[in-house]
């Protein structure tokens, strides 16, 4: 008779919810050695675990970090911030979870992760924080401890009064609401002694010598093309535009174009007359100073009062050489850009409105035009958004409210700033324009996805707290933390991620023209733009830093190889709402809306590169939008690089739970989202 079998040993699921921050209240001091503390539930102030010299000379020692959840409080507490922390919240790189000490504002107000520090004697202290809950899967065979299921996971259940014996430095489980023996303890480690590392070579880039998948290019029924093609790579010339002969449309389905007959205009005299002909009449004058300027775009938008002061304000600051070189150059070079555009563009770009997929190929010398006329505020029926105008869906695009008089502390150097990006643009393109071509699409996700029943692995995923998107990312699908009215305040007050994006890839501008806000199950592709500002700091601290040439190579369409992806993620702001984006039907909007961005048409494969997307002002938890952005971008077949713009404990964090995944193989499904 054969011996019995040893039954297998049991495999924990992992569970999405046990990634989710729980509420909890801090205990009082203990310490630990070999890099480990036990937290239990009820926790009631800032915990410091000092670590000994020994421990700091372990380069693989871990800090494990015990969540006892069984007070079931709710998730993603608001975080107090005092008068004093409010002091250094501008300044920080985008969406960076809240430092009391160091970091933004902007932060994740549900993002609470370890403080570290060191002592002038070089011993290290670590400040705990709640981490999130999580179950390590892994083998339980021969415990002494009992394994309960608990709501429809399995868990290690304590008895009454037991305790954690770590290394002979025993920590006693506090009792609190809910008595030990019915608590989760969850164990998660955290290795702190991390660097941020280099991101490794096989996170696919665009290439630099190969041909994107693309075809002819031809105008078909989702595709508007406005230049004719081929793009000649060796040619020093524009594409043409097509068609050659000028079409005039004013209809709900185009953009309204300046140069149309049909927008009309009452002159001075009282007669009615095209609106172009003032427009041709007034920037025709030779401008030369800020009054002159402001006449002239006042002559052709009656009814407004603007003061366009923050212009004036730069042109100002000026040196003498400067604002020379701005009236004498720079400025009609705008003009020309814009007087001429019924012959650089010959009709008008088609709205990309919501519900439809449909992409647009313009030239940058056509985006610059548009552009130039976006400076000099000539687009009809485009100074207004407010509810039930015209373009009340769409974003402004005329730059008056850029220009305008800011009314925010501390926002009109910020205001100032991007005015500069946008003169050196410019500046740039009227002395030499480029010769290349973009494409914006947008898209919309009409498949059902079936997250519960997936059997897609987890890709590889890489998280960084060096570099930034725009820089480390070149190549890689980047992620635009979008508003859903594209370049959210890029044309007033707004200094953020999006923004800063705007600003130095400034032809993404252009997409507001004719982009409608995005709905729930909608992304933006913007491809092809030409990078030309330098920046530092973020926010109220942003500043122009001079030029950019970017050498990157063209794809045989004339688009640069960058591509970027505007995703908008929704508002948790306010406690109540914070707590609302661990939903579901939250999760599940976020999920779809990252794949719908990720799933691009007929491009390789390149990585995500993306970051605390949907956090900052807007409030969402770093750890879970992590979680949601792996998971699309893996159903899309993409590894995913992240940056934690600078947080060392967040990267840590988040690497764990990387590896937690990682080492478990499990697919999508086994992530346990109740689907």
């Amino acid at each position: 008779m054969s011996a019995p079998k040893t039954p297998p040993p049991k495999r924990l699921k992992v569970f999405v919810g046990d990634f989710l921050e729980k509420n909890s209240e801090v205990p009082s001091e203990a310490s630990c050695n070999d890099a480990h503390i036990s937290v239990p539930g009820n926790l009631k102030s800032m915990k410091e675990l000092k670590l000994d010299d020994d421990n700091e000379q372990k380069s693989q020692s871990d800090t494990i970090i015990d969540i006892d959840d069984g007070s079931q409080e709710t998730i993603g507490e608001e975080l107090t911030v005092t008068s004093n922390d409010r002091k250094n919240m501008s300044g920080k790189r985008p969406n960076s979870p809240l430092d009391y000490d160091r970091h933004s504002a902007y932060a994740s107000a549900a993002s609470k992760s370890p403080k570290r520090f060191y002592s002038s004697g070089g011993r290290a202290v670590v400040k705990c924080t709640p981490f999130l809950s999580q179950i390590i899967s892994r083998t339980i065979a021969g415990s002494d401890s009992e394994v309960t299921p608990t709501g429809g996971t399995c868990s290690t259940r304590l008895a009454e009064n037991d305790s954690f014996n770590d290394s002979n430095n025993v920590h006693k489980v506090r009792t609190g609401k809910t008595p030990p023996s019915q608590r989760r303890i969850y164990r998660l480690p955290v290795n702190l002694n991390q660097t941020p590392g280099e991101i490794p070579s096989d996170m696919t880039r665009f290439p630099q010598d190969a041909v994107w998948r693309t075809g002819a290019m031809e105008d078909s029924p989702n595709h508007t093309i406005l230049v004719k093609g081929p793009f000649d790579a060796s040619g020093d010339t524009p594409c043409k535009a097509a068609p050659s002969i000028l079409v005039d449309r004013w209809d709900n389905h185009h953009v309204k174009m300046p140069y149309s007959l049909f927008s009309k205009y009452t002159d001075s005299d009282g007669t009615v007359v095209p609106r172009w002909d003032i427009v041709q009449r007034a920037l025709v004058e030779t401008m030369h100073s800020f009054d002159d300027l402001r006449e002239a775009i006042l002559s052709y938008n009656g009814g407004y009062s603007w003061d366009l002061n923050e212009l004036e304000n730069v042109i100002e600051e000026m040196s003498s050489q400067e604002r020379a070189d701005f009236f004498n150059t720079i400025l009609p070079g705008i003009v020309r850009l814009a007087l001429n555009l019924p012959t650089i563009c010959t009709r008008p770009p088609p709205l990309l409105a919501q519900g439809h997929t449909h992409s647009v190929t313009m030239s940058q010398q056509q985006a610059a035009s548009l552009l130039a006329n976006a400076f000099l505020c000539t687009f009809p029926r485009r100074n207004t958004s407010k509810p039930g105008s015209q373009y009340d869906t769409y974003p402004t695009i005329n730059f008056h409210t850029l220009f305008n008089s800011c009314n925010k502390p501390g926002r009109q150097d910020c205001r100032k700033e991007k005015i500069k990006c946008l003169l050196n643009y410019f500046k740039r393109v009227t002395s030499e324009m480029p010769t290349g071509n973009l494409t914006f699409t947008r898209m919309r996700f009409r498949c059902r996805i079936g997250w519960a029943d997936s059997t897609t692995k987890f890709k590889k995923a890489f998280v960084t707290s060096e570099g930034f998107i725009e820089d480390q990312g070149q190549g890689m699908l980047m992620v635009d933390f979008a508003n859903r009215r594209v370049g959210g305040g890029v044309l007033c007050d707004g200094c953020v991620q999006e923004e800063i994006l705007f600003v130095i890839y400034p032809e993404l501008i252009i997409s507001r023209l004719f982009v409608e806000a995005l709905d729930d199950d909608e992304a933006l592709l913007m491809t092809g733009p030409e990078r030309f500002n330098e920046y530092t700091d973020y926010s109220d601290n942003f500043r122009w830093r001079g030029n950019v040439f970017d050498f990157r190579d063209r794809d045989h369409w004339g688009r640069k190889y960058t591509q970027l992806v505007a995703i908008d993620a929704l508002k948790h702001q306010g406690r109540k709402q914070q707590h609302e984006q661990f939903k579901i039907e939250k999760i599940m909007r976020e999920l779809v809306k990252s794949l719908c961005g990720f799933q691009t048409p007929g491009f390789p494969r390149s990585a995500v590169a993306t970051g605390n997307w949907g956090c900052g002002a807007f409030g969402g938890d770093a750890r879970l939008k992590f979680l949601v952005q792996w998971m699309a971008a893996s159903r899309a077949g993409r590894p995913l690089v992240y940056f934690t713009f600078g947080d060392h404990e967040l990267m840590c964090q988040l690497r764990s739970m990387q590896k937690l995944v990682t080492q478990q193989d499990i697919t999508i499904a086994e992530l346990k989202l109740p689907f």
